[in-house]
């Protein structure tokens, strides 16, 4: 039995190698430079593309963040082009860009400005927009959509060609809080760099070390929307780090990602009820497939901190001398998760899914991505041996 399921796994790795040729073969040119680095979900970017899929200038498929820096850029392509829409007469006040969404819009222009560029869409203005039709539209209004020049943000090093890029930049910042009577800071300090190659490939790496110090410290972040961390103590407050990073490897319709880093699934404004980024990153395997237009599937399998000590296999490292430690370890925490979205009409998306999280020996079963993994649990015959925690979940 081990021997058949071993053999299905080389067939399994075959098919997925062959795919992935085939299809980075045979991608089309409309996805050249197509290359997956995740935006971090605590950018400002998701709430303005958020904000113009309210107003109807984009089409947002927003069910599973974070986005890639690629879509972000595309998607800003098309705020660009809806500028052209604004001087239209008959057009809704509601949905012109105002003064401060054009001052973010090129704001962002210049944070994705080698996205944009490599889509061969212009780093100028918005496309069929003249200085003309600028003028006449916005020459009333005390910030208006003048002419300006895009350039690219600074980075500490920069280097961009035809095929690779590579950007790296430092991270800090300070900050004062104040509770009712008490009052504390907070400072942090990092890292952030990501490249990409050709059309296939994408590696980030983000640190910060953080600490949080005063007498408004709260350290478990139990009843708050403030994401949890493993501290350590430190004098008057904790301090603890936030490491992230990724490869990805990606072609025409689709990605796959060895990646550590925060995931929401579903729809909320302070916690999505599938899976939400309040809890520490983990690592994990992301898949992305996005055959068509109207169909979108995603999966991942992570590795979780169970925080539960298995005594079974502690031991002592170099025992009977005078540096013998106990060494403990924790029990082996998984969870496996599939989210496909279908999209019937225009700006109606439908979604359904289910994970398992589940504990001891890893699974190889829950690498399949298209499965109901609760009832692949009851089929398997583990009963309450190593039984895992299943859901079934939707969004609309």
């Amino acid at each position: 039995m081990i021997y058949n399921m071993y053999e299905m796994l080389k067939k399994y790795k075959l098919i997925l190698l062959l795919v992935f040729i085939t299809s980075a073969i045979n991608s089309n040119s409309a996805f050249i430079y197509s290359q997956v680095i995740y935006v971090p979900l605590e950018s400002g970017v998701y709430d303005f593309l958020e904000r113009q899929n309210l107003k109807g200038l984009i089409d947002l498929n927003d069910e599973v963040k974070p986005f890639s820096r690629m879509y972000v850029a595309q998607k800003l392509n098309e705020i660009g082009n809806e500028f052209k829409n604004n001087i239209k007469p008959g057009i809704s006040e509601g949905t012109k860009l105002n003064n401060v969404e054009i001052d973010e819009f090129y704001f962002y222009s210049e944070e994705y400005f080698y996205e944009l560029s490599a889509t061969k869409k212009t780093n100028r203005q918005p496309d069929n927009l003249t200085d003309e039709h600028i003028s006449n539209a916005y020459s009333g209004q005390s910030q208006d959509l003048e002419k300006r020049d895009v350039n690219e943000r600074w980075f500490l090093f920069n280097y961009s060609d035809s095929l690779f890029n590579l950007k790296l930049s430092p991270v800090a910042g300070y900050g004062i809080s104040v509770s009712g009577k008490e009052s504390g800071h907070t400072r942090w300090i990092g890292l952030s760099t990501f490249a990409t190659y050709s059309n296939w490939f994408g590696a980030d790496f983000n640190i910060r070390d953080k600490g949080e110090f005063g007498g408004n410290v709260d350290k478990e972040k139990s009843f708050t929307s403030v994401r949890g961390a493993w501290y350590k103590n430190a004098s008057n407050g904790i301090e603890y780090s936030d490491v992230k990073g990724s490869i990805t490897f990606n072609w025409s319709w689709g990605s796959v990602s060895l990646i550590k880093d925060y995931i929401q699934w579903g729809h909320g404004k302070f916690g999505q009820l599938i899976l939400s980024d309040k809890a520490p990153s983990y690592p994990q395997i992301r898949l992305n497939l996005n055959p068509v237009p109207w169909l979108r599937f995603s999966y991942m399998h992570g590795w979780l901190n169970s925080l539960v000590p298995d005594s079974a296999a502690f031991y002592y490292s170099y025992p009977g001398t005078i540096s013998q430690q106990l060494r403990e370890s924790y029990i082996n925490k998984y969870i496996a998760a599939n989210l496909i979205t279908v999209t019937p009409w225009n700006r109606i998306d439908i979604s359904a899914g289910n994970a398992i999280v589940y504990s001891g020996d890893i699974r190889p079963e829950f690498f399949v991505p298209f499965m109901f993994y609760k009832f692949l649990d009851h089929n398997s015959g583990r009963g309450n041996v190593n039984d895992g925690n299943g859901m079934f979940y939707f969004d609309v």
